[in-house]
């Protein structure tokens, strides 16, 4: 599996980031639920979170995934 990750630039992804598998706390985001982690381009998660964004109507959700960028990009995510 390592050697087709490194031939494909995959990485190991979530493959299933929505508003019901992040828990936001303070100023942390919590990963849950991770049934169908696996193998996936290492562009695939934050294309789906940019997907949310431009996509989603609901201002509340808006605002948590543009925190959960945030949290990201500080490597504060905490994945159990």
């Amino acid at each position: 599996m390592k050697q087709i990750a490194l031939e494909d630039l995959m990485i190991i992804c979530h493959n299933d980031i929505c508003f019901d598998n992040v828990i936001f706390h303070e100023k942390e985001a919590y990963l849950i639920d991770f049934n169908t982690v696996g193998l996936n381009y290492d562009f695939y998660e934050l294309g789906v979170i940019l997907y949310f964004i431009l996509r989603q109507n609901n201002h509340k959700e808006d605002e948590n995934f543009k925190k959960a960028i945030k949290i990201l990009s500080q490597k504060k995510m905490i994945i159990f």
